[in-house]
């Protein structure tokens, strides 16, 4: 017979860890960590909201950078003058010269790999006329609004279940002890005195 089920296989029910239960076998402990339980899940449920909104905050100020983004760089094609050189993992650099609807320059800036000298790279340049990354996609703006809700959610359920632990952990202590003490108190002399050394 599974644990999980009695009597005919029907399952057992949990209703019994209600705090309001009226068994005479849930002892005070037993309720209050009951209750502790029922609350710390109504907490995480109130964070959902609180998530949302951090979520949709984000996401709203990810898109308005990207936008400004968007409208302040350019592209230009610019020329490898030197040789590229790998100055980290996955980063090359090499110097770039372009001049191009009016903005012309010379800069340090990072190349694909196989570039070399004398090609032609895609550079993007900021309203100052200096080399910068790329602007990113308007599905970034979401993708992080996403990203901050899953983590506050995430925090919230890990902080209940680990105050929920520590908590169970100290009762089953209290428990413990309260269950020794009683077998002292009604367990025959013989099962409580260890034995006559021989």
């Amino acid at each position: 017979m599974s644990a999980l089920s009695h009597g005919g296989g029907r399952p057992v029910r949990f209703g019994w860890m209600r705090p309001w239960h009226p068994s005479p076998l849930l002892r005070p402990l037993d309720r209050a960590e009951a209750v502790l339980r029922l609350v710390v899940v109504a907490a995480v449920l109130l964070t959902v909201p609180l998530a949302w909104s951090l979520g949709t905050e984000v996401a709203a100020a990810d898109a308005a950078r990207i936008r400004i983004e968007r409208e302040t760089r350019t592209a230009v094609q610019a020329t490898v003058v030197t040789e590229p050189a790998e100055v980290a993992p996955y980063t090359v650099r090499a110097t770039v010269r372009w001049d191009e609807s009016g903005r012309s320059g010379t800069a340090e800036a990072a190349v694909p790999r196989a570039a070399s000298a004398g090609d032609r790279v895609t550079l993007w340049l900021d309203p100052a006329n200096r080399p910068v990354l790329a602007p990113r996609s308007p599905d970034a703006a979401p993708i992080g609004g996403i990203g901050t809700g899953v983590l506050v959610l995430s925090a919230a359920a890990g902080l209940g279940w680990l105050l929920v632990r520590a908590v169970a952990l100290l009762l089953d202590r209290h428990r413990y002890a309260a269950w020794g003490a009683a077998w002292e108190r009604s367990a025959p002399r013989r099962y409580r005195d260890p034995p006559a050394a021989v």
